[in-house]
């Protein structure tokens, strides 16, 4: 059975590896992520992004230029992050927050607050058969 502290690590260390990998999702050198890229739906096409940066645009001999890869963002020198350190740890932890959204889009540190949140609660069986599967999950 696992104890409070070795979950209590057992989150720090999953957190700090989510937030982690949204970083390097986010501040990644790709066309979603830059400040310039719109995306916009094209018929039968679904979404598209464009350059709205206006050097590139004013270089080009068509008023619209397609970005719509990460190649193409990688090799742009004109390419700026629209997120920021900050902005990514302040919206990972909004999500955090928010145990819907969490839940959705990190499971396993949904399942780690609620077994945390759970110590407060006066019924231990079912914190600790939660517990019990949260260990199963994690080595198994």
């Amino acid at each position: 059975m696992l104890d409070e502290k070795s979950i209590t690590d057992r989150f720090w260390q999953y957190y700090g590896k989510c937030l982690t990998e949204r970083k390097k999702e986010y501040l990644s050198k790709c066309n979603l992520n830059c400040q310039y890229n719109t995306r916009h739906r094209v018929k039968k096409q679904g979404s598209i992004g464009f350059c709205q940066n206006p050097d590139i645009i004013s270089k080009s001999r068509n008023p619209v230029f397609v970005c719509d890869d990460s190649d193409t963002a990688q090799n742009c020198k004109y390419f700026s992050c629209k997120n920021t350190e900050a902005s990514v740890e302040e919206g990972f932890k909004e999500i955090i927050h928010n145990p819907s959204t969490c839940g959705h889009e990190y499971p396993k540190l949904a399942i780690l607050i609620w077994v945390l949140q759970g110590d407060a609660m006066e019924n231990k069986g079912i914190i600790n058969a939660i517990r019990s599967l949260f260990q199963r999950i994690l080595n198994g």
